[in-house]
């Protein structure tokens, strides 16, 4: 049984390769981490409170226990959940013109192969239509020969000219096989047999004439409009918030909150704060790090 012929127009293709393309389906996977980054840089606080209990028992000719409650709190300082939340905010927001600029040039991908396709289909009509004349030109030939009207020298050139446009046929064949190949896997297409692009090229050439923008005016245009350079102009703001978070971490967050402890017949409530004291590890290698983040993305 033959396989059934698969049609598709250029509308019908797109729409397939937009909706189940493999790559454009794990780029919008990938969306989620960034969505994650941005929900967690939205949190009032970064890290969760501690509690801690102490118990004692009293000695020295003293009975009875002392029971001691904290709760810690630790607070980001120097602007640093708002230098958090730019680059959170940012990321997300490349992250979606990545994806859309993989749309744009999924686009084209299917476009053109889609393109190529139809002229493909329709040079290798134009070429079996060649070929039956060859054959007939020949079959001519043959008779001709056999009342010696043509010379050996003439049937052979017309043997010559028909395997000609057979071997060329034979190529265009075997290159359609690959540029269907191409188009499947770019519509994501799992139905075998072959795949046949609807559409008349003449029509399409008629319709695309016009006028063509300057050279100026489609740069302007391109830097205007394009997702990937809107994403990497982003890429660059994003390491920018990042390299100034990371020197506002220099500055160790403190940690603040109440006390209660009772002692014997005593109760006594207070507060606690803890700062931690830089002299030895100022965030360094964060520092570093985003410092060369930034230069990377500058170079990119």
């Amino acid at each position: 049984a033959h396989a059934v012929e698969v049609t598709l127009d250029l509308p019908a293709a797109l729409q397939r390769a937009l909706r189940d393309n493999p790559d454009l389906k794990a780029k919008r996977h990938s969306l989620g981490i960034a969505q994650g980054r941005s929900q967690q840089a939205g949190l009032l606080f970064q890290n969760n409170p501690r509690f801690s209990l102490e118990v004692e028992s009293l000695t020295s000719g003293r009975s009875g226990t002392s029971v001691e409650l904290n709760l810690h709190q630790e607070l980001e300082i120097a602007g640093q959940r708002g230098y958090r939340s730019e680059a959170a905010e940012k990321n997300l927001t490349q992250a979606k013109l990545t994806i859309e600029d993989a749309e744009r040039l999924l686009r084209l991908e299917v476009t053109r192969t889609f393109y190529n396709l139809l002229a493909l289909q329709q040079g290798i009509a134009d070429l079996r239509e060649v070929l039956a004349t060859q054959e007939n030109l020949l079959q001519a030939g043959e008779k001709r020969f056999a009342r010696e009207d043509i010379t050996i020298l003439e049937l052979n050139t017309l043997r010559l000219d028909r395997d000609q446009v057979r071997n060329e046929l034979a190529n265009k064949l075997s290159e359609r096989v690959t540029m269907e190949n191409d188009l499947r896997q770019l519509v994501a297409l799992e139905k075998e047999g072959p795949v046949v692009a609807t559409g008349n090229l003449l029509e399409i050439l008629s319709n695309k004439v016009g006028t063509i923008p300057d050279r100026q005016k489609l740069q302007a245009c391109s830097i205007a409009n394009r997702p990937d350079l809107k994403a990497a102009k982003l890429a660059v703001e994003v390491r920018e918030a990042e390299l100034r978070l990371a020197q506002a971490r220099r500055i160790p967050n403190i940690s603040l909150g109440p006390r209660y402890k009772r002692e014997i017949n005593q109760n006594v409530v207070g507060g606690e704060i803890a700062i931690p004291l830089p002299f030895f590890n100022r965030n360094q290698e964060e520092i570093t790090t985003a410092l060369a983040n930034q230069n990377v993305s500058k170079t990119e």
